[in-house]
């Protein structure tokens, strides 16, 4: 059997296994996001390794187009109605759980004898957390409200920051290790998160303003993957941050689109 033939029945058989998940958690009340886990685990090389070798090139790409997809989402959040009423509680949560967690980690590994540049590493990692499974919870649960609102808002901005406080301990990491060009390492970590910015603006206002006419009141499922696959491959080539690109993109759409739902 050639490489093409296993991946389209592996991708095939993946997704009828995210929706016998879906099935499942529906009539066990189990979280959509712990099945999909636990499936991962019973196919991938910890369990019974069912997927073929052509996996290792694209995992990656499904997985980027996976996360863009989710900030994209997630950007939709931050309308000026929601931010209105629940940005300030959003913004106040986001920074105390990102400083939060990058301090205690670090401060808890140093204290333990980790070498202060590793220790500086994984409390910029710890900052961020996993907007995926926090989307895909509230969503199966059909929760509603205040409290499921500022959650995603808080995930979502939280990756923001997250990218921040990565890009500035790993700086700092890098003069705590002595290496040479922290100056250049804070240009390219303003480099990443700016052209993020600018891509998602650059690409979310012709969006606004193209999307949902060909169908009148909401964007067809073409349009919305097309532009988010366009943005996933423009911030790979660009090499700068996807993840904020498309969150900047859903805030921009979800915004200025004012002829049609997000």
């Amino acid at each position: 059997m050639d490489e093409a033939t296993k991946l389209l029945i592996s991708i095939g058989g993946l997704l009828l296994l995210g929706l016998l998940a879906d099935t499942v958690g529906r009539e066990t009340r189990v979280p959509r996001v712990t099945l999909l886990m636990l499936l991962g685990v019973a196919i991938g090389g910890s369990g019974f390794d069912l997927l073929p070798e052509a996996r290792e090139d694209w995992f990656p790409v499904l997985a980027d187009v996976a996360l863009v997809m989710i900030g994209f989402l997630l950007g939709g959040q931050f309308t000026r109605e929601e931010l209105r009423q629940h940005g300030r509680a959003v913004l106040v949560i986001a920074i105390a759980e990102a400083l939060g967690a990058a301090a205690v980690v670090t401060l808890g590994l140093l204290a333990v004898g980790v070498q202060t540049e590793l220790a500086l590493i994984l409390g910029g990692i710890a900052a961020a957390t996993a907007p995926a499974a926090t989307a895909a919870v509230v969503q199966s649960s059909g929760a509603s409200g205040d409290f499921p609102k500022t959650l995603l808002g808080v995930v979502a901005l939280d990756d923001v920051l997250g990218l921040v406080f990565f890009s500035l301990l790993a700086t700092v990491a890098a003069v705590v290790a002595g290496n040479g060009g922290q100056g250049e390492l804070l240009i390219d970590a303003g480099q990443e998160l700016g052209g993020g910015v600018l891509l998602g603006v650059g690409l979310g206002l012709p969006m606004a303003y193209l999307s949902g006419r060909i169908r009148e009141g909401e964007p067809t499922r073409e349009e919305a993957l097309g532009i988010v696959l366009l943005l996933a491959g423009l911030a790979n080539w660009l090499d700068v941050s996807a993840l904020l690109a498309a969150v900047v993109l859903g805030v921009v759409v979800a915004n200025f689109a004012k002829h049609h739902e997000f």
